[in-house]
């Protein structure tokens, strides 16, 4: 376990067991660690992405802990990356979430943007400076989370394929279209629905 993921378990323990503030009596839960597990459905997660937009630091670090299970296996599959790159990724997409636009499947958008974020990102240093030795790309990170969901057949396989054009390979959903064969519309369905597959099993995946 890495040094950063001890210090967020560390963290949490403190928290776990905290009383829930008044202000969050809508979730109808007791403790945080309630809080945290209602945070996989869309509901609580938008009203917590709401809380936290509005200065509720607290509302966003039981969303972070809710993913940390993830983003931890991504940033291990990931040769370039630790699980900080991704935390902040995760927090910066946070920070900016549009709730009102994409108010379903709330943790899983916020998990796989930030993903999209650090891929992104070592692209773009990587094509500046060709001339320094790179590490492999990160798409490995992905292919293996992907690949963990089609074997345990959470997902299929066209859902793979259309979720890593847009994810990995940073296609729009018009541009992954002809690439796949389908329509732009068809992308966008596959990809939220793998999304959703995704949250829904996050404890298998990070096994």
């Amino acid at each position: 376990m890495t040094t950063t993921r001890v210090r967020f378990e560390n963290q949490w323990r403190s928290l776990a067991s905290e009383p829930v503030p008044r202000e969050w009596s809508a979730l109808q839960a007791q403790t945080l660690t309630e809080v945290m597990l209602l945070a996989r459905q869309d509901g609580p997660a938008r009203d917590l992405v709401v809380w936290h937009l509005h200065g509720d630091a607290l509302a966003g670090h039981v969303l972070l802990h809710a993913a940390l299970p993830l983003l931890d296996r991504m940033a291990r599959r990931d040769p370039c990356h630790e699980l900080g790159d991704y935390v902040s990724e995760f927090w910066l997409r946070l920070s900016s979430y549009p709730v009102d636009r994409r108010p379903r499947r709330v943790l899983a958008n916020l998990t796989l943007d930030a993903l999209k974020a650090v891929t992104r990102d070592h692209r773009r240093r990587h094509r500046a400076l060709p001339e320094e030795a790179s590490c492999p790309e990160p798409e490995p990170s992905l292919a293996e989370v992907l690949q963990a969901a089609e074997e345990l057949r959470l997902l299929g396989a066209r859902d793979v394929r259309a979720m890593s054009a847009v994810y990995v390979e940073g296609w729009r959903s018009h541009e992954a279209g002809p690439r796949l064969g389908i329509t732009a519309e068809n992308v966008r369905w596959r990809c939220s629905r793998g999304a959703r597959t995704l949250a829904a099993h996050v404890a298998e995946l990070a096994a």
